[in-house]
C-alpha cells in the first residue's frame, strides 16, 4: 500500500479558513444576539449581565498597540456606577479593600469575540458589547460598535484587541470606531 499523497500547506490552510468562515456565518445566523445587538433594550442588557453574558457600565480607560499592531483597549467599570470591593469579615484581603471598582460577575473569557457599543445610544443605534461565538475580530459599524477578541480578563478590567480578520492592519474606520468609545458608557 502506497503512502497517501501529502497535501500542500497553502491548500490545507485555505480549506481550513473557508471552513472556519462557514462555521462563523452559521453561528452568527443562528444567534439572535448577533442580529439584534444594535437594538437591545436596557432590560435585556440587565438580563444578559445577570446571566453572565454581558458587562454593563464600562468605560474605555486605556488603548495600547498590541501584538500584530492591533489596538488593545482596557475596559474598566465606570467609577460612577461600579461597586468597590470591601474587607472580608476576617479583616484581611487588602486586594478587596483597595477601593478600586470591580467588574460584575460574567462569563467572558479569553478568546471570546465581543462587540463594544455605547449604552447611551440605547435602542436607537448602538446598544452594547455582546458576546458572539465566532472568529471575527474587526469592525462592524452596521450592527453597532467595533468587534474584538478578549485578550485578558481580571476582576478590575477586561482587555479587548481590535483589528481586521487575518492580520493586524487597521482601516481608518476601525480607528474612528474605537476613538468614538472614549468618554462613553459601554456594555459588554
Amino acid at each position: 500500500m502506497a503512502p497517501p499523497t501529502p497535501i500542500s500547506i497553502p491548500t490545507f490552510a485555505e480549506a481550513q479558513l473557508q471552513l472556519l468562515l462557514q462555521e462563523h456565518e452559521a453561528e452568527v445566523a443562528s444567534s439572535s444576539l448577533a442580529s439584534t445587538a444594535a437594538s437591545v433594550s436596557p432590560s435585556t442588557r440587565r438580563t444578559l449581565q445577570a446571566t453572565g453574558y454581558a458587562l454593563t457600565g464600562l468605560v474605555l480607560s486605556q488603548c495600547r498597540t498590541g501584538l500584530g499592531g492591533r489596538v488593545v483597549g482596557e475596559f474598566t467599570p465606570d467609577p460612577a456606577v461600579a461597586s468597590t470591593g470591601s474587607k472580608s469579615q476576617d479583616g484581611g484581603d487588602a486586594r478587596a479593600s483597595d477601593g478600586q471598582p470591580r467588574l460584575g460577575s460574567h462569563g467572558m473569557r479569553v478568546g471570546d469575540v465581543v462587540r463594544v457599543n455605547d449604552v447611551s445610544a440605547g435602542s436607537a443605534k448602538k446598544a452594547g458589547k455582546d458576546k458572539d461565538k465566532g472568529k471575527d475580530g474587526g469592525k462592524d459599524g452596521s450592527k453597532g460598535g467595533p468587534e474584538g477578541v478578549v485578550t485578558r480578563v481580571s476582576d478590575k478590567a477586561i482587555w479587548i484587541a481590535f483589528g481586521q480578520r487575518g492580520g493586524g492592519a487597521r482601516s481608518k474606520e476601525d480607528d474612528e470606531a474605537i476613538e468614538e468609545l472614549w468618554g462613553k458608557k459601554l456594555w459588554a
